[in-house]
């Protein structure tokens, strides 16, 4: 009876470290990672119409045939009004302004100018960079005459808010047979400009 009981006690003892090993405790689970959401900016669609002022500086030259060429300075306000249809990466449109014009020195005086240009723009969100190319109509004023020219350029218009557009314009404009047939005048034309979209 010892002997058994003495038997039993070792292999108790015997199995005891491998019943140990079986208490280890796992590993914990790490966890798992949090990755912000970033929401995409909203895409700017440039379609509809805007309609708001312009003011403008620009700076002439006029020569007739060969005598001496007249540089003159000037300053422009008025309206403007655009219409611009998004089509995804292009911006296609079209826009009139008139502008009454101010000659340095009042050389001339009672200068205003209409002018019709289509508008060719790439969409970069709020940002739209844009060429122009159009006609314009001069009414020279005291001078007498209605010259017509074609004006071309750049521009870029920024949206500020959902119906404030603010933009820039540089334009070249030309007219053959100012004043006499071999009258020619060229202004170099710079615009910033306010409009409301609606």
């Amino acid at each position: 009876m010892k002997r058994f009981a003495w038997a039993a006690a070792a292999a108790m003892m015997a199995t005891t470290p491998a019943f140990a090993g079986g208490l280890v405790e796992p590993e914990p689970t790490p966890a798992p990672e949090i990755v912000p959401v970033v929401p995409a900016p909203p895409a700017t669609d440039w379609t509809g119409f805007q309609a708001g002022v312009v003011l403008g500086i620009a700076s002439t030259t006029t020569t007739f045939g060969q005598f001496s060429p007249l540089e003159l300075d000037s300053s422009r306000y008025g309206v403007i009004a655009r219409y611009l249809h998004d089509m995804g990466d292009f911006v296609l449109g079209g826009q009139l302004m008139y502008e009454e014009i101010g000659v340095e020195d009042d050389v001339v005086t009672g200068m205003n100018r209409l002018g019709a240009s289509v508008l060719v723009g790439y969409d970069m969100g709020r940002l739209l960079p844009y060429a122009h190319l159009g006609v314009t109509r001069l009414d020279t004023g005291a001078l007498g005459t209605m010259e017509n020219g074609v004006s071309y350029g750049v521009g870029a218009m920024y949206e500020a808010t959902e119906s404030l557009i603010l933009s820039i314009e540089y334009s070249r404009t030309e007219y053959d047979d100012y004043l006499v047939p071999t009258g020619e005048l060229s202004a170099d034309s710079l615009r910033i400009a306010a409009t409301f979209r609606f």
